[in-house]
């Protein structure tokens, strides 16, 4: 099979490895399928990370058979929180029996067609001039028609009928914004597989970037220890001493189930989720912004949410800088606030949306935390100029308009459109002569009266009521998350202590942040987006005059001030407040601007839809005009974006080249990096203990690559206590097999340290990533003189050397001979007055013919036989007393506590701490903006 074969089907599968879970769970608590797909990923994020907190706290190992098994109790638990709903319907199907022999509403053909519970009303009877359309009607109330009002004529069409219209998957109402979507997304893939399938290793390249060797080694830790709790990442960054980390797991988690299930490597499934996952959520989000922003389900708004979704890739800072910088999992998440916080703001008029909004606000939580501030600042800002102004339900009634009849019994009928008045009134007298003994509910339908009419209480009861079900889905996901959360607020210090100031004026800020020209879009290459933000500009004057949308210019204008504030801090106490916001986001505007541009992009649909439809008077109510102006504002839409989309594309061509590519050029980890993992892999013990080397270095992609045991899954190394054997052998592996106290077979601290850790081999890969990072000359340049160790593999820069306490002699003269240039590694020497150099010297010398590839000649040189030291004897300082009349022996050590295997402080191994932090820091340990472990 070709690979763009491969690559198509790798590509549909993961699609729908991610929506369809989330989507069916959605769809059974209440959802249409429109929204159940659209909010589908943020549901299946949620399900599988916090799926993976709960089966590590219940130690069963996170794979694909057990959280399969898990997934039907998400979808047990939405069936239960259906069910109060469906009871509801079922009750307001009682109340539509009409004692005169009328039959009830076919409540069951209702709910499984996954529609919303109202006050059921009697239909029209089907009409004997167009039956089908009557019959139609008589199976949907009418107030699921755009007018609000029910129409008996008998010319209406199929397409004016209800059940075309209530937001199911029979309503045309979302193809253009579907449409748009599937544009934008398969720009995003089409451009990326092009890119893959020309690099050298394709799927397979491994990103040479600082973050996303964390990224690989995470999801590799999940698949090998079934282990995607966030709050133990400490078992897999910090290898030595297991020191506690919070890291969000939920990205890494449903990367490690795709792994499984796509039998892909670690380092493949990353490239693909990064790939599929914001492609598909980023034309989402800003879609359903631009749906949101209009406010109404006409067709205005479905141009503008198609528009918009489609041409999301001529902005580099929603993907393509992301990506280049390696912010995966962040991205994936932010890239979901859209459809989460949309999904949100729909609850108040559906509650029973709120089970797909909770799960959803816990899929971009697990991903990432620090996104929830965009979700959360934008439902907030949406509620309070807005929704605050203009509640769902409106339940005040003037007085007058109260039947008098609601003082005693409120009215549980509704009469059909033929009956009249007396009917009405006689209806109430037959319940009361049924149920004679009604107090209670006569007491409570006067309060209910008298309520109704208070203006100031019904309104305030209604503002109440949509503010609550908002409140109660934020804090229902936070409660279920409260457990990770807790353990990740000890490291929002280190977060918000980074930042990225830049020697800008005010309006230089405002230039960069609304022209969306942050960090590395001068590499990418710029576009001229005016004519896209002045049609962005008419959407924005539209939206406030003609839907009075406040919400949306208000939070663009605070996206951008956090932006603004990123890049030149505003003076205090602005400054400080917003980077409280900024800094959660490590204060960077490459992050910061991403909310600007989506809402920049959303608002620029708007103005082409509002242009469209003024072009063709929309406006005018004439019904023929009507449809004329839908048909060619149809047309002209499609049109304009199959003009925009190509440009679009064409736009970020070279640009989207070059921040793929140079993610993966050789500059970490080179063909001889892969060639030495794959050498290492098949040497005896590689997989039995740890393999250490310089974190700094990138030697640590070997754990992703194929699976070897290293110390370091990340650039920055691990974080362990003072006087780990990590930071040991950090500083003094070069030791190991130097002996102690004069004597060559005592064992040092770096051999215990070794020893402690399991240390097998030692990998050495230059140069660091950091132009900063200095060198280890510990390591890179006495690591050769150590006595403990052989070299046992040497190609190019690239040495791997073996403990020798580890290996038998044979293994280890086996491995030096099975390397790429075996005669050209020096023959190991023990120390002549050891136990093993005073065997190797009896032992005498050895002949090895050596072959001259220049001349072609060979040669036969007499070597000394290889000598693997290992020294022997505990770490023991000489007494006094042991010196047979000689003078005491003054050691220049105090010695080391065999019983806990620590040095005392005046150990001459061991460094003063002011020497042990220059050397960190001539290493490049220390902490710093780019050096830290980020998410």
């Amino acid at each position: 099979m070709e690979l763009s074969v491969l690559a198509q089907h790798g590509l549909m599968v993961a699609i729908a490895a991610l929506i369809l879970p989330g989507m069916i769970v959605n769809w059974v608590s209440g959802l249409r399928i429109p929204w159940a797909a659209a909010a589908g990923i943020p549901t299946t994020m949620g399900i599988v990370g916090f799926t993976g907190w709960v089966l590590s706290c219940r130690d069963i190992p996170f794979n694909l058979a057990n959280v399969t098994h898990a997934y039907w109790y998400f979808l047990t638990a939405a069936v239960i929180w259906r069910l109060p709903f469906l009871a509801g319907q079922f009750w307001r199907w009682r109340k539509t029996w009409q004692p005169n022999g009328g039959k009830p509403l076919d409540w069951v053909g209702s709910w499984w067609k996954n529609q919303r519970v109202h006050d059921p009303k009697p239909a029209p009877a089907p009409t004997a001039a167009n039956p089908l359309v009557g019959w139609l009607r008589s199976r949907i109330p009418w107030w699921k028609s755009p007018q609000g009002k029910p129409s008996t004529s008998d010319e209406e069409h199929w397409y004016d009928l209800p059940v075309f219209s209530n937001g199911g998957i029979f309503d045309p109402r979302w193809i253009l914004p579907l449409a748009g979507v599937i544009v934008g997304a398969g720009t995003y893939t089409s451009r990326l597989l092009e890119i893959y399938q020309g690099l050298k290793y394709d799927f397979s390249s491994i990103v040479q970037g600082w973050d996303v060797h964390w990224h690989a080694s995470e999801v590799r830790f999940i698949l090998e220890r079934g282990i995607a709790d966030s709050t133990r990442m400490g078992e897999a960054h910090n290898i030595d001493g297991h020191q506690e980390l919070f890291y969000p797991s939920g990205w890494h988690a449903a990367t490690a189930l795709l792994a499984r299930y796509e039998g892909f490597t670690p380092i493949q499934a990353i490239n693909w989720m990064t790939i599929v996952l914001p492609s598909v959520t980023i034309p989402l989000s800003v879609g359903l912004i631009a749906w949101r922003l209009v406010g109404n389900r006409g067709l205005t708004a479905q141009i503008a949410a198609g528009f918009s979704a489609a041409i999301v890739i001529a902005t580099p800072v929603l993907y393509w800088i992301p990506v280049y910088v390696g912010m995966w999992p962040y991205l994936g998440a932010i890239s979901m606030t859209g459809i989460v916080a949309v999904l949100i703001t729909s609850i108040p008029a559906v509650p029973v949306r709120m089970f797909a909004g909770v799960m959803g606000f816990m899929g971009v939580a697990i991903a990432h935390p620090a996104p929830i501030t965009v979700v959360v600042f934008l439902v907030g800002f949406w509620w309070l100029f807005g929704q605050l102004w203009h509640p769902v339900r409106q339940w005040w009634t003037p007085a007058d308009s109260i039947p008098a009849e609601d003082s005693t019994t409120p009215d549980t009928t509704t009469a059909k459109p033929d009956q009249d008045s007396e009917s009405e009134s006689t209806q109430p007298k037959l319940e009361e002569q049924k149920h004679p003994a009604r107090k209670p509910r006569q007491v409570g339908a006067r309060i209910w009266s008298d309520w109704r009419t208070n203006k100031w209480a019904a309104g305030t009861m209604a503002r109440l009521r949509d503010f609550g079900l908002l409140a109660a889905t934020g804090g229902i996901a936070v409660l279920l998350l409260w457990p990770q959360l807790k353990s990740g607020f000890g490291q929002s210090e280190d977060v918000q202590s980074v930042t990225a100031f830049e020697d800008l004026s005010r309006k230089e800020t405002f230039i960069k942040t609304f022209l969306m020209r942050t960090r590395h879009v001068g590499e990418f290459g710029l576009t001229d987006w005016t004519y896209l933000l002045w049609f962005a500009v008419i959407g924005m004057v539209v939206a406030l005059v003609w839907r009075r949308n406040v919400w949306g210019i208000l939070f663009l204008i605070f996206s951008a001030l956090i932006t603004m504030n990123a890049l030149t801090m505003f003076p205090e106490p602005w400054g400080g407040l917003l980077n409280i916001i900024g800094g959660l986001h490590y204060g960077t505007a490459h992050r910061l601007v991403i909310p600007v541009a989506m809402f920049l992009f959303a608002y620029c649909g708007v103005g082409v839809a509002v242009v469209i439809r003024f072009v063709f008077a929309g406006f005018v109510r004439n019904k023929i005009w009507r449809v004329a102006s839908v048909c060619l504002s149809t047309i002209a839409a499609v049109w304009i974006t199959s003009l925009i989309v190509p440009w679009a594309s064409y736009s970020v061509r070279e640009g989207s080249r070059w921040a793929i590519e140079s993610m993966y050029e050789s500059r970490m980890v080179t063909k001889d990096d892969r060639d030495a993992f794959n050498w290492l892999a098949k040497q005896p013990h590689a997989y039995d203990g740890i393999i250490f080397g310089n974190s700094a270095d990138g030697y640590g992609w070997m754990y992703a690559y194929n699976k070897l045991p290293s110390l370091a899954r990340h650039y920055d190394g691990v974080s362990a206590k003072p006087g780990a054997p990590s930071h040991v052998l950090r500083d003094s592996a070069y030791l190991i097999g130097a002996g102690n106290h004069g004597d060559p077979d005592q064992r040092n601290k770096a051999d215990i340290a070794a020893e402690n850790l399991g240390v097998n081999f030692i990998v050495l890969s230059p140069p660091n990533f950091w132009w900063f990072q200095q060198s280890n000359l510990e390591m890179s340049v006495k690591l050769d003189k150590a006595p403990g160790l052989t070299l046992v593999y040497q190609k190019n820069s690239i040495r791997i050397y073996a403990v020798n306490a580890k290996f038998k002699d044979t293994e280890l003269t086996r491995m030096r001979e099975s390397g790429p240039a075996s005669n050209q590694l020096p023959v190991p020497q023990c120390p002549k007055d050891s136990a093993d150099g005073k065997a190797a010297a009896a032992a005498g010398e050895t002949t090895q013919v050596e072959y001259d590839p220049e001349t072609g000649e060979q040669t036969t040189v007499t070597k000394p036989k290889p000598c693997y030291h290992r020294p022997s004897k505990p770490d023991v300082a000489p007494r006094a007393n042991d010196a047979k009349g000689k003078s005491p022996v003054t050691p220049k050590s105090g010695g080391i506590d065999d019983n806990s295997n620590k040095y005392s402080e005046k150990s001459s191994l061991d460094l003063t701490e002011k020497e042990a932090r220059r050397r960190r820091l001539d290493n490049g340990y220390a902490h710093n903006e780019k050096a830290t472990l980020r998410f």
